[in-house]
């Protein structure tokens, strides 16, 4: 049995994410993990400077004993906790440029034509997802992007969230605001609902990480692309498994993002139409029925050719292509949310099997049992780690 002690931090939903990847690949491998729970700015503990073990994984601030259990051999894999230093070339990473694209590209099919990123300057990571977002709206060729960037430790000042008020009172309205993080994005809810602006009909808020609790305890509930961070923490535990037996580690995967997790603070669709209104949302509440285009366009109390002018006009696509997308995304949370069959997930949104592959392919490029054996890492549950 191999013995690995494990410093990531468990005060964040990524790096809890993180070790539900280590923990699923330590029962597979049989390994004895070493634990104790910590924050970002943790130190390594003293029991760790003579350790016996096999291997070491650690995202310690403070690495006080590690790299010296590195020098005599030992396997061992180390994050710098410095956010605006060089990002590790060894280990894997989030695709910080992903995360950016997809949350514009997510917006973009809502409708929206005006956005804004609120972030950190003194945080790669946060610079990457701006960098990927603005290029992305900027290709697409909306009006730039308005940014509100501090630095981490600005958040909380009284002045700087005057600030922020000032800048939420400036965006026009609807606008899709994109949020380096959760944590940021819960804050910039409260300073919307200070200084009046409504979300998500004025302002559509989304987050990065997907921490549940923080998510649900937002007003509104905060919409959030999952990272995948398990799959991260699964990848290190290959690595450094390779690293004990001696063997080359495979190349350093960039870690893909799973999607948008959508809750009420982007739940509306940038229309002004009322129209429309009525057709997303009876489109919403319908999405695990049977469904026609004659059927949205009697909701929305519009003919189907007006439905249709209507879409492409302010949404650029058909009613149909809308549907089918709005499919596939509720398929893709019950291929990671449960363990349905593929028919009982069929069953459950209304369509038959073979319309399920069709659709699926069309949409993604491959069926849904390949989709969900890629991201089977982001389905990891909860198991014990042992001290």
């Amino acid at each position: 049995m191999r013995n690995v002690a494990v410093f990531i931090e468990s005060s964040t939903q990524y790096g809890r994410n993180m070790l539900q990847g280590v923990a699923q690949y330590a029962q597979l491998a049989g390994w004895r993990l070493h634990y104790e729970q910590g924050g970002l700015n943790r130190e390594e503990p003293e029991w760790l400077r003579d350790w016996q073990g096999d291997g070491v994984i650690t995202r310690a601030a403070r690495m006080r004993f590690s790299p010296k259990l590195a020098a005599k051999g030992m396997a061992v894999i180390r994050w710098d906790g410095d956010p605006m230093g060089p990002r590790p070339k060894d280990v894997p990473n989030s695709d910080e440029e992903a995360i950016g694209k997809l949350a514009a590209t997510y917006f973009m099919r809502k409708g929206f034509r005006h956005f804004a990123f609120v972030g950190f300057h003194d945080a790669v990571y946060s610079n990457m997802r701006h960098e990927a977002f603005h290029a992305a709206v900027e290709e697409a060729g909306h009006p730039p992007v308005q940014d509100f960037i501090t630095s981490r430790a600005e958040v909380h000042q009284v002045d700087q969230e005057e600030a922020a008020r000032q800048f939420l009172r400036s965006l026009p309205n609807p606008c899709a605001v994109f949020c380096a993080t959760d944590e940021r994005a819960a804050q910039i809810l409260g300073l919307a609902a200070d200084c009046g602006r409504i979300v998500p009909e004025q302002l559509s808020v989304l987050g990065v990480d997907n921490d549940p609790l923080l998510c649900q305890i937002s007003h509104p509930s905060l919409s959030s692309i999952d990272t995948n961070a398990s799959a991260a923490g699964l990848a290190v535990a290959e690595r450094l498994d390779a690293m004990m037996h001696k063997r080359e580690p495979d190349p350093v995967p960039l870690i893909q993002p799973t999607g948008v997790v959508e809750r009420v603070s982007t739940g509306m669709e940038a229309v002004d139409d009322p129209n429309l209104r009525r057709a997303l949302a009876f489109m919403r509440t319908s999405v695990r029925k049977p469904l026609k285009v004659d059927d949205v366009a009697q909701a929305a109390g519009i003919s189907r050719r007006s439905l249709e002018y209507r879409f492409r006009e302010q949404l650029q696509t058909s009613v149909a292509v809308f549907m089918r997308q709005k499919k596939v995304e509720e398929i893709k949370k019950l291929l990671l949310q449960t363990d349905y069959t593929l028919d009982k997930i069929a069953e459950s949104v209304g369509i038959e099997l073979q319309q399920l592959h069709a659709i699926f392919h069309k949409v993604d490029g491959i069926s849904p049992g390949k989709f969900r054996k890629a991201n089977a890492n982001s389905r990891v549950t909860p198991c014990d780690l042992l001290r």
